[in-house]
């Protein structure tokens, strides 16, 4: 143990440099051998007055200055009320609470959770969008990232004092060299190191000698401005990537800046420039971002969402090009733009048509990608079975599984990992989502329970007088049994081509064979209920 505090001399020294800044620690245990004590507050001043504070011994503040609220009186004037969250310049960032009959606790001031909408997880406060750690607060101890702390205390315009007390306690024959009152004061710290003898009277005399101490306090300086998007949204410095939109008669790219303010309009604006609708191509793979993250992003039939940030609508044309409007490109945050533009190609087939009729005619369609039909379809085969038999056909996923609704795209390459995955979320929202309770009360003694869900399936639906072909269970059986030689257990594509009735080395498009399972169930499911209202199921 240094008795001279070195370590925490250096830590001090360099604070504002450090990641992350310890603002509140005191000593759970009896340990006198290394007695800390940290706590601190928010101090609003001028450079002269900070200048000054700094260079003055005492804190300022105690740490009861915080935490209570009361009333005071100056001689005949008028009752004041006190929160409790201010002295002076200073306020609370962390106030201890005092109790007459329950355990001292601290508290975090709640505009500092606020100011990141931060998500408390135990003995830590997360970023909701990145998942980041921001706040750690165990029983004794808080820390705070400092590029979160430096940005918040420049929007709340203010320094953050951070003040110490910390003791050691030693043995005479623990001593080398023995200095007193050394004083460190530089621009933004201020520290008393120095030893005495401990207290003849104090029940610490029989184990120990000397006490070394250091005192003081370091000022965290604020960002020069907010880091917040929030704050961000108003300043004019926004920036804005260029995308390819055309190739010129001798096949160069033209590229044109996104920003809407030097776009063209139906209004009028900037004419002889790209227009804010004009088709933007990128390659399908700049859909794996937002796929593979269905925590922070939904895609959604023809938009894509990051939680309440941010969307940006999309189609996917016969080329398989991903295409948004170039003018929408410039209503997401510029980082977002980057990542779109390594994925930017010249422009490859047309814009998909029943986005174009949306977006441009104002005309409802039906959905344009097979994902969001398949879904749609399960919804249309679950409203016609609730009616009849006041109980869904597939089951909602569970909550572990919910995020597939979010993330539930097509292949995006042709590797088989990306198909696997595929043919798992396939699964899960048809094979394995069958509602085999409702099978058994509605068929009653002509229920086999011994036969996998997708047989009793068939069998339910030949029993209500419908798909008496069997064309649901068909489809659904070839994706299972796709999952199953593919992904579900040891991978052959010698066996998943015999599902196909392929020979054995045939070279499999995984897109196209994708699309094609997604188009046989939603098919199926269409032609079984879209001519169900002329039979008449069972009671």
């Amino acid at each position: 143990m240094d008795y001279t505090f070195k370590d925490f001399i250096e830590l001090y020294q360099t604070l504002n440099n450090c990641e992350w800044i310890t603002v509140f620690e005191e000593n759970p245990t009896k340990n006198y051998e290394n007695d800390i004590f940290t706590f601190c507050a928010m101090f609003k001043a001028t450079s002269e007055e900070l200048k000054e504070y700094v260079s003055k011994y005492d804190w300022g503040f105690s740490t009861d200055s915080f935490g209570k609220a009361t009333f005071i009186q100056y001689g005949n004037e008028d009752i004041e009320y006190i929160s409790g969250e201010q002295k002076g310049d200073f306020e609370y960032l962390i106030a201890i609470r005092y109790f007459d009959k329950y355990p001292t606790i601290y508290e975090i001031n709640p505009k500092l959770i606020w100011y990141g909408n931060l998500h408390h997880v135990g003995y830590e406060y997360k970023n909701p969008k990145t998942d980041e750690v921001v706040i750690k607060a165990s029983e004794h101890k808080v820390e705070i990232r400092a590029s979160y702390l430096k940005d918040f205390l420049s929007a709340n315009k203010s320094y953050l004092v951070v003040v110490f007390d910390h003791r050691r306690y030693l043995k005479k024959d623990a001593i080398r060299e023995k200095r007193t009152d050394d004083v460190f004061w530089g621009n933004n710290y201020y520290i008393y190191w120095g030893m005495n003898n401990v207290d003849r009277l104090s029940a610490l005399s029989n184990d120990y000698d000397y006490c070394s101490s250091i005192i003081g306090k370091v000022i965290i300086l604020p960002y020069t401005k907010p880091r917040h998007e929030d704050y961000r949204y108003f300043l004019d410095d926004e920036q804005y990537e260029k995308f390819v939109i055309a190739l010129d008669e001798n096949g160069d790219e033209v590229e044109f800046e996104c920003n809407s303010t030097f776009l063209a309009n139906n209004f009028g604006s900037n004419p002889g420039s790209p227009h804010f609708l004009t088709p933007t191509y990128f390659d399908i793979k700049v859909l794996d971002k937002y796929k593979a993250d269905p925590r922070n992003y939904e895609i959604q039939d023809s938009e894509i969402y990051y939680l309440r940030d941010w969307s940006i609508p999309f189609c996917i044309n016969d080329e398989g090009k991903v295409v948004v409007w170039l003018g929408d490109l410039g209503r997401i945050p510029y980082k977002e733009q980057k990542y779109w533009r390594a994925f930017n190609e010249s422009p490859k087939g047309k814009m998909e048509e029943k986005f174009f009729a949306r977006q441009i005619l104002s005309l409802w369609t039906d959905a344009s990608r097979l994902e969001s039909r398949l879904i749609h379809s399960l919804q249309i085969a679950n409203e016609y079975i609730i009616k009849k038999y006041d109980d869904v056909l597939f089951s909602e996923l569970s909550e572990a599984d919910t995020e597939i609704y979010r993330s539930f795209v097509l292949p995006t390459n042709l590797s088989i990992p990306e198909y696997q995955q595929f043919l798992m979320k396939l699964c899960k929202l048809t094979a394995e989502s069958i509602n085999t309770k409702l099978f058994k009360i509605v068929m009653d003694d002509q229920y086999d329970g011994s036969k996998g869900s997708i047989a009793q399936l068939d069998d339910f639906l030949k029993y209500i007088g419908l798909d008496s072909e069997g064309v649901i269970y068909l489809s659904i059986k070839k994706a299972y049994d796709s999952r199953n030689k593919l992904a579900g257990h040891r991978a052959s594509m010698k066996e998943y081509n015999k599902v196909w009735k392929r020979n054995a080395d045939f070279e499999v498009n995984t897109i196209e064979d994708a699309k094609k399972l997604l188009n046989g169930i939603v098919s199926a499911i269409h032609d079984v209920f879209d001519t169900s209202t002329h039979n008449s199921p069972r009671p």
